[in-house]
């Protein structure tokens, strides 16, 4: 199988596992890529957080932003922000973050071509910026869900505004998205109070689930280089530099 230039090799990464039947393997699996990612950014790091917010944040792995100086920018303020913008069209100077974040944003518009470039501009020389993206993940409205794109489609799209050096990771193959459509199941299951025994569904389920979840990370690690259960991916984590 031919991969565009950037793409990581597909060795999964170790995550620690969370048991909870509301917590998808896909938002660990983010988590997992946040936490090591934001940890090598020099601490007092100024961080654009671009379609983030202050208040509910999905996930933990953006705890670690703690150590830097984060400015949350959105097109809504409900949920607490430094600055209201479209993320195509920033009232910030250009060449003004050291690093942007922007994770779990891109499928939310309807284009992210001018959302990649507006990044570019506000991204200082040498800057980083981390995108994650879903790809074989369930439509979510927030409040609308326009696209999912290839490895292909972010390697030439960011290299078209500018990025020369950046990697992409997928997040996730064939296991983990097969257990992530699991757990919707069994989730929506419990939810709905589905078959003879709920109750002990409750109980039982998160354990079925972490087996599954272990079993999926196991199969995944084991057929990395699998020209079939390789082709799937769960999402994309993606880190760019703007040359210096």
């Amino acid at each position: 199988m031919n991969h565009p230039r950037g793409l990581a090799p597909q060795t999964p990464q170790v995550i620690p596992l969370n048991d909870e039947l509301s917590y998808s393997l896909r938002r660990q699996q983010v988590d997992e890529f946040l936490t090591r990612q934001l940890a090598s950014l020099p601490e007092g790091s100024r961080l654009l957080d671009l379609g983030g917010v202050k208040q509910g944040q999905r996930g933990h792995g953006q705890r670690v932003s703690e150590r830097l100086q984060v400015t949350v920018a959105n097109i809504v303020s409900d949920k607490g922000l430094d600055v209201k913008a479209d993320a195509a069209w920033l009232p910030l100077a250009a060449d003004s973050y050291p690093a942007v974040l922007c994770s779990e944003v891109l499928e939310h518009v309807s284009d992210p071509r001018p959302v990649l470039a507006e990044i570019y501009r506000v991204l200082q020389p040498g800057g980083t910026v981390l995108i994650t993206v879903p790809f074989m993940f369930r439509q979510h409205a927030d409040p609308a869900d326009y696209g999912r794109y290839t490895e292909w489609f972010w390697a030439e799209n960011l290299a078209l505004v500018g990025f020369s050096d950046f990697d992409i990771e997928k997040q996730g193959l064939f296991g983990s998205v097969l257990a992530d459509m699991l757990r919707h199941w069994w989730q929506q299951g419990v939810i709905e109070g589905r078959g003879p025994l709920p109750r002990l569904q409750r109980r039982l389920l998160p354990r079925l689930m972490a087996a599954t979840r272990r079993r999926a990370l196991r199969f995944d690690a084991k057929h990395h280089a699998h020209p079939i259960w390789s082709s799937y991916a769960g999402g994309f984590g993606i880190r760019a530099r703007k040359p210096a």
